[in-house]
C-alpha cells in the first residue's frame, strides 16, 4: 500500500515517516510543495523513496487539487499523511484494524 506524505520544508520527521511507514510495510512517496529547505534538498538527492516534487506550494489542497491516485497509478486503497504525525503506539496490525 502506499502512503503519500505531504511535505513542505520538514526533513526530520518527514525522514522519520517516511522510515516508519517503509518499515510497516507502506511504500512512501512525498509529495513535496516546493520546499526550498537546502538540507531537505539534499536529502532528496539521496533518499530511497519516491519524491513528487511540485512547481508551487499548494498546501492541503494538494489532496484535492491533484488527482494522486491517478499520478500515482494507485487502483486501491492508500494513505495520505503529514509528515510531522507521532506514530507512537500504533500497532503493527494498524492496516488490517483500519480495513
Amino acid at each position: 500500500m502506499i502512503a503519500l506524505i505531504i511535505n513542505y520544508n520538514r526533513l526530520t520527521l518527514a525522514k522519520q515517516t517516511a522510515d516508519w511507514c517503509f518499515a510497516h510495510g507502506l511504500t512512501p512517496i512525498f509529495v513535496d510543495n516546493h520546499s526550498d529547505y537546502t538540507p531537505l534538498l539534499e536529502y532528496y538527492r539521496d533518499c530511497p523513496y519516491q519524491i513528487y516534487r511540485l512547481n508551487e506550494n499548494r498546501g492541503h489542497t494538494v489532496i484535492s487539487t491533484l488527482d494522486l491516485k491517478k499520478l500515482f497509478g494507485i487502483d486501491g486503497r492508500f494513505i495520505v499523511t503529514d509528515p510531522d504525525l507521532d506514530f507512537t503506539g500504533i500497532p503493527d496490525d494498524f492496516l488490517s484494524v483500519l480495513n
